[in-house]
């Protein structure tokens, strides 16, 4: 156990485990959304600024590139210093107190005169943080291991970080669906954010006290201002002469489209999902904690390929796959409605318990008497406030048409009548026999005529 501590490939790998919290949890599963609500109950769904429309799906997205850049024009100079003097180890150690440290104190947005404002400076900083000590935790790599290891030790790394990531995620999933339907909702959901701080450096540290900086070179004769003066120099000299060094220059153009490419799709997808389409955080969790757990055996099966073939090969099958995926994914897509034409259906609320169909999906066989029973999906599904459900009718029969929850509770019946033939509309409201707003979740919807019966599932969502 002792020698696994004194490790530095392992120590290396548990960072891995440390900020893949932040980049699972925070930046993926639940910062986004609570983002986005924090947004829309300050400012709506949009806000001018310098002329500019601000949503806060692009709101994120500003933040994460303005951060980015600010690290990406840094950590040339940065790199220079570090190649001068022995502090590798100390700007990891310094970037992630930084990012830790102001993803703790998201936990105090709440209590701010404007916890969107806060909220935002505190994710831009602690962006900072995270993506600066990404470029030192990589840069350890060829000092603790040979060249023909680094593709072996990488993907097992990643896979701990996964594991990781996705650990931390499930308590945060339990914790977020045992208060979903609280007034508590809000401080668990700080508080998962706050642990991710805590995580992301409690981890980090063991990395820092156990790696070092034996086999870089330090000239510590050197004022500070000569430090400054010589890393300027040095970065400059570089680029004037990258010129010479063609295919390493055209790696790091193709790098930068690659890298940033994914990590741009990644992290505006978070924010995407609870604005465009309405996603909450039960759900945007759920689906990340699958991913999280189905990418630890994907990786150790890249690394693999890269072992039996090449890391390149291994680079451009899942460059192909993730290309073909993201087209399917855009492909299905929906473009939020904006104008009432664009609706296929438009229901007006008369303020005294009824609702008014104003216009319905238009069928080509409308007017045609349906031979058989038939129960449709609902739809929208999910939904929220209201529902449309449809069902055939073919001949004058009693209908009832019930909604239950799913341990069987009957919520509400919104049918129960002698009904002629033809296709029939109704909306659910969302609410039970007294008129009382159900809690989001999973609801059934039964129909029954004689010896037909026929139910399918809605969601109702927050």
């Amino acid at each position: 156990m002792k020698k696994l501590i004194n490790n530095r490939v392992f120590a290396w790998s548990v960072y891995d485990w440390a900020n893949s919290a932040y980049s699972t949890s925070l930046m993926v599963a639940i910062l986004p959304v609570y983002f986005v609500e924090l947004f829309k109950s300050s400012y709506g769904d949009s806000v001018t600024f310098l002329g500019l429309n601000f949503t806060g799906s692009s709101s994120w997205s500003l933040i994460i590139a303005i951060s980015t850049t600010i690290v990406a024009l840094s950590s040339p100079f940065l790199g220079t210093l570090a190649d001068i003097k022995k502090i590798k180890k100390i700007l990891l150690f310094v970037y992630t107190l930084f990012g830790s440290l102001f993803t703790i104190l998201m936990f105090f947005s709440a209590y701010t005169s404007s916890p969107w404002l806060f909220l935002s400076g505190c994710f831009f900083l602690s962006n900072i943080g995270y993506s600066g000590a990404i470029i030192w935790y990589n840069s350890f790599l060829p000092d603790i291991a040979d060249r023909d290891k680094h593709d072996d030790i990488s993907c097992k790394a990643f896979a701990l970080g996964y594991l990781g990531g996705g650990l931390l995620l499930v308590i945060h999933l339990v914790l977020i669906m045992l208060f979903m339907e609280t007034d508590h909702i809000d401080i668990v959901t700080r508080i998962c954010l706050a642990s991710v701080g805590f995580w992301w450096f409690g981890f980090g540290l063991f990395t820092v006290l156990v790696l070092d900086d034996n086999k870089v070179s330090s000239n510590n004769h050197l004022n500070k201002v000569s430090i400054l003066n010589l890393s300027i120099k040095k970065t400059f000299n570089t680029l004037k002469n990258i010129s010479h060094f063609k295919v390493l220059f055209m790696f790091l153009i193709a790098y930068l489209l690659f890298n940033d490419g994914i990590a741009t799709v990644i992290n505006i997808a978070g924010a995407y999902g609870p604005d465009v389409l309405g996603i909450n955080t039960l759900t945007n969790m759920i689906a990340i904690v699958l991913i999280q757990f189905i990418a630890i055996p994907g990786t150790l099966f890249t690394s693999k390929i890269a072992e039996k073939y090449s890391a390149m090969f291994s680079l451009k099958i899942c460059l192909i796959g993730w290309a073909i995926i993201i087209l399917l994914a855009i492909g299905f897509i929906p473009i939020k409605p904006k104008l009432d034409k664009d609706f296929d259906y438009l229901i007006n609320d008369e303020q005294n318990g009824k609702y008014k169909i104003i216009r319905l999906l238009e069928l080509t066989d409308s007017f045609v008497i349906p031979n058989q029973y038939k129960l449709y999906q609902n739809y929208p599904n999910p939904f929220n406030p209201t529902t449309v459900i449809q069902y055939d009718v073919p001949d004058p029969s009693q209908i009832t048409l019930t909604v239950y929850d799913l341990s069987g509770r009957e919520i509400n019946q919104l049918v129960n009548e002698t009904q002629s033939p033809g296709l029939k509309t109704i909306v659910w409201d969302g609410k039970d026999f007294m008129g009382n707003r159900m809690g989001a979740g999973i609801y059934i919807y039964q129909l029954k005529s004689g010896n037909y019966i026929d139910s399918k599932k809605m969601l109702f969502v927050k």
